[in-house]
């Protein structure tokens, strides 16, 4: 694929996600930002834009169609509140990484070597052993090639195990090459946090929920279903933010708390 001077790959790829989820419209004509972004939490369908009452809503796509089979529940969420608790999620995001850029890059980054440590070291293993496995293949063709022209060994019976060797060599070198790319993407965690921070300069503050702001900033959301709990109905909202997934967001005593600590650190530094 050519990339021109006027557009670099990310953005390449960024535009290919936006063309896959464009927004198109209902059978009444409506279209919505968020259409092709929003999942089911519970099934992982996506949600379908509708209208009731005068207000545009989304509910689970796989309950509109098994309702009666009652294969997952509606995960009704209308567009207006679901605008306003985006932009308020996204608003404390972006304020987050601009106070606390270097906590940030910091913080997803141990946690992803942290999460993958173990698993990487495993995957490491087994190439390891699958290349010596390969080594010993070789050994073992050559001892049979030794066998059959020496007269040790018949043609069939040399054919029959050849084979296997050279089957079992090609099952392992793909997955020396599968385990490898997978070890290899673990570097790309700090290239994914600096993509993000990259956005964000763009941004000083976000005042609207745009379809800018939300193609810059997310990739997806999840939506759950509502719950009742001490008399009142609330709604979780995950969003997968570009090239880092979910993050943790502080509060905002959590945040003022992180600027007393950093404030306190600083003046010992320079005392």
């Amino acid at each position: 694929m050519f990339f021109s001077g006027l557009i670099n790959r990310d953005m390449w790829e960024k535009v290919q996600v936006i063309r896959e989820n464009k927004r198109r419209p209902t059978k009444s004509r409506m279209t919505s930002i968020f259409s092709g972004l929003l999942y089911c939490a519970d099934c992982g369908a996506k949600l379908s834009l509708a209208t009731a009452n005068g207000y545009a809503h989304f509910r689970c796509s796989m309950y509109k169609r098994t309702s009666r089979a009652k294969e997952c529940t509606q995960h009704y969420i209308r567009e207006d509140a679901l605008k306003q608790l985006v932009l308020k999620q996204l608003q404390q995001f972006l304020s987050y990484l601009q106070q606390f850029e270097r906590v940030f890059i910091r913080q997803q980054i141990d946690a992803t070597l942290a999460e993958r440590r173990y698993e990487l070291s495993a995957k490491q293993k087994q190439i390891e052993k699958d290349e010596k496995r390969i080594k010993e293949l070789d050994r073992l063709f050559r001892k049979i090639y030794e066998d059959n022209v020496n007269g040790k060994l018949n043609d069939e019976r040399f054919y029959k195990l050849s084979d296997g060797y050279e089957a079992e060599q090609e099952q392992l070198k793909q997955e020396i090459e599968a385990l490898t790319a997978e070890v290899s993407e673990a570097d790309t965690e700090a290239t994914n946090v600096a993509k993000l921070i990259a956005v964000t300069k763009k941004y000083t503050r976000i005042d609207e929920l745009t379809p800018e702001v939300l193609n810059a900033f997310v990739d997806k959301i999840v939506i759950h279903e509502r719950e009742k709990k001490d008399g009142k109905r609330t709604q979780q909202i995950d969003i997968h933010y570009s090239y880092v997934g979910i993050v943790d967001i502080p509060t905002d005593e959590e945040m003022r708390q992180m600027e007393r600590e950093y404030m306190q650190r600083t003046t010992r530094q320079t005392a």
